[in-house]
C-alpha cells in the first residue's frame, strides 16, 4: 500500500497573510518553510487504494437533504445561519468530494479551491486510518486542526440539480491562524456531474499585527446566471482598531450552460 508524508497546503494561507505587510515580508519564506518542514516529517499515513468506485449520482444527490429553489441568494445573513446551524447535515468523504469536484473551475473565487480540497483529503485519510489523535499530539503552528465537508442544499435546475456543499476548516489556535467556510456549487444535468465552483466564502486569518479576511457572496438567478461578489481586506492592527487597511473588491459573472457546465463570462 502506498504511503505519503502529510503536507498540508497551509502555505497558501500564510502567503496571503504575510504578503499584506511589508514588515513581515522578509520572514515570509522562512515561516512557510518551517511549517512545510514540520508537516513533511510529522507523521506517515497510509493512502486508501483507488480501486473503490465513486458513489453514483443518485446516491450523491440523496445526501443533500435540505431543499432550496431559484433564485438563490447566499448572502451574509444566510451564511451566518448555516455556519451556526445545528441541523444534521450529511458529512462527505474523500471519494464523494472527488466525485463532486471532478470538473472544478479555476477562475475567480475558485482559483485556490484545489488546495482546500487537498487539505481535506489528507485530513480525511488521517481520520479514517485512526491517526488523528497522533496527528494532534504533534500539531504545530499554522497546521490544519479541523477540516470537514458537508452536503447542504439540493436546488432543482432544469432536468438536474445544483448541489451546494460546505467546506469548513481551522488551523491550530495560535499565530499564524486561519479559519473559515467555503460554499461550493456543483451542477448536474440529471445524469452526469457538470462543473463545480466556489459560490461564497467567509474566512479570516493573521499573525498580529497583520490580518486578512475574505467575504464572498453569490447569487444564482432562475435562468442560471451566477454573480459572485468578492471582497478581501488586508491590514494591520494594534490590538484594537485597524491602523492600516486595504480592500479589494471584484464581481464575477458566470452562466450555467448545457450539461451542467459553468462558463466564466467576465469580471467587473
Amino acid at each position: 500500500m502506498k504511503k505519503t508524508l502529510l503536507k498540508f497546503p497551509i502555505a497558501i494561507i500564510l502567503i496571503a497573510i504575510y504578503s499584506c505587510s511589508d514588515s513581515n515580508k522578509a520572514s515570509n519564506d522562512a515561516i512557510i518553510d518551517e511549517v512545510d518542514l514540520v508537516a513533511d516529517t510529522i507523521i506517515e499515513i497510509e493512502e486508501k487504494t483507488d480501486n473503490a468506485k465513486n458513489e453514483d449520482l443518485d446516491a450523491i444527490v440523496s445526501l443533500f437533504n435540505f431543499a432550496e429553489e431559484l433564485p438563490f441568494d447566499l448572502d451574509t445573513i444566510y451564511i451566518a445561519d448555516i455556519i451556526n446551524s445545528t441541523k444534521n447535515y450529511e458529512a462527505l468523504n474523500t471519494e464523494q468530494v472527488k466525485y463532486l469536484a471532478a470538473n472544478l473551475m479555476e477562475e475567480g473565487p475558485s482559483e485556490f479551491a484545489i488546495w482546500d480540497l487537498e487539505g481535506f483529503y489528507k485530513m480525511d485519510s488521517i481520520k479514517s486510518n485512526g491517526k488523528y489523535d497522533e496527528y494532534m499530539e504533534n500539531i504545530d503552528l499554522g497546521m490544519l486542526q479541523t477540516c470537514e465537508i458537508h452536503a447542504i442544499w439540493n436546488i432543482p435546475y432544469k432536468s438536474g440539480n445544483i448541489l451546494i456543499w460546505r467546506y469548513t476548516y481551522a488551523t491550530m489556535d495560535a499565530c499564524p491562524y486561519a479559519s473559515g467556510t467555503k460554499f461550493f456549487m456543483t451542477v448536474t444535468d440529471g445524469e452526469n456531474i457538470g462543473s463545480t465552483a466556489v459560490l461564497a466564502v467567509e474566512m479570516s486569518g493573521g499573525d498580529p499585527p497583520s490580518f486578512m479576511s475574505e467575504s464572498t457572496y453569490g447569487k444564482i438567478s432562475a435562468d442560471g446566471k451566477i454573480t459572485v461578489m468578492f471582497k478581501e481586506i488586508f491590514g494591520e492592527h494594534d490590538g484594537g482598531d485597524a491602523i492600516s487597511e486595504e480592500t479589494k473588491e471584484k464581481t464575477y459573472k458566470f452562466n450555467i450552460l448545457e450539461k451542467g457546465e459553468i462558463k466564466f463570462i467576465k469580471v467587473l
